[in-house]
């Protein structure tokens, strides 16, 4: 959720390959074989909620994933995304 409409920086950070969709546009694209390598985007983000997706893959050795943003409703310091993972719909029988 963007409280306030402008600029903001998000910062992808993965060992190994990760990346960043917002509303079904590829903002961030940390792919590949690497070790712990953050990548930034600033982008202007209209007031309201905003649709994130992030992919991860692990290949050897450590492991390690984190999103982070700043702009207007963070005081322009980086804060945690906070992810909400929606249940699994259930079966059908």
């Amino acid at each position: 959720m963007i409280d306030r409409s402008g600029d903001y920086t998000f910062k992808l950070c993965s060992d190994d390959g990760s990346r960043l969709k917002i509303d079904d546009l590829d903002i961030i694209g940390n792919w590949g074989l690497h070790g712990m390598r953050c990548v930034e985007e600033i982008r202007y983000w209209a007031a309201g909620w905003h649709d994130l997706n992030v992919e991860h893959f692990q290949n050897e050795g450590g492991a390690m994933l984190s999103l982070q943003y700043k702009g207007l409703d963070t005081q322009d310091k980086f804060v945690n995304v906070q992810a909400y993972y929606a249940p699994a719909p259930a079966a059908k029988k």
